[in-house]
């Protein structure tokens, strides 16, 4: 196991999150390189060796990704695509998104609403991280470049990804509030006292 691996596997635990269920055989992770025709980047390969689909245990993990403006929202996470043979079946959601997402990139996650995490398999892409946004997608689709519209590069690496993990919290700035008082007219009040 490499040490961004350990890093990857201390950062997991650190947030409560475990594997669903548990290491699976590297063979399995290997038949999908044979399925796709390239190696899948070894920190994410690794991964999904140890930890596949993970139990997030009732935990929101959030993130940003680089270049995100002070402003913006972070993205979170529904799950990890494994080999499970599941729901969320790696070679499934492939296949799903054959002819959606560009042949350099394989979903590897969802995220709320449909949007994909992807990792670069081919060319110029090869292990980065990219975000895919399904709102963005074309119908009709007749060039590369179109193909790539929906898509914007997010990390650099498997590793980086996931050493940006954080607990999303709820913001509780309103939670201890009370109101103290309401200002109404009494023109509107007597609509209140009409009705009845």
């Amino acid at each position: 196991m490499s040490n961004n691996s350990i890093k990857i596997e201390n950062k997991l635990s650190l947030l409560g999150i475990t594997s669903k269920y548990g290491n699976k055989p590297i063979r399995e992770v290997e038949k999908i390189e044979e399925t796709l025709g390239y190696n899948l980047p070894n920190e994410y390969k690794e991964f999904l060796h140890k930890f596949g689909t993970l139990n997030f245990n009732d935990i929101e993990v959030s993130f940003y990704p680089e270049n995100t403006a002070d402003d913006e929202d972070p993205l979170t996470i529904v799950n990890f695509y494994s080999v499970n043979g599941d729901n969320y079946d790696l070679k499934l959601i492939i296949n799903r998104y054959m002819d959606r997402i560009p042949d350099d990139l394989i979903p590897i996650a969802e995220c709320p609403g449909g949007d994909q995490l992807c990792i670069g398999i081919n060319n110029k892409a090869i292990g980065k991280i990219y975000y895919w946004d399904h709102n963005k997608e074309k119908l009709q689709v007749n060039t590369i470049e179109e193909m790539w519209e929906p898509v914007s590069l997010i990390y650099n690496s498997f590793f980086d990804l996931i050493m940006s993990f954080q607990e999303l919290k709820e913001n509780k700035e309103f939670d201890d509030s009370i109101i103290e008082n309401i200002k109404v007219s009494d023109k509107f009040l007597s609509r209140f006292k009409n009705s009845n």
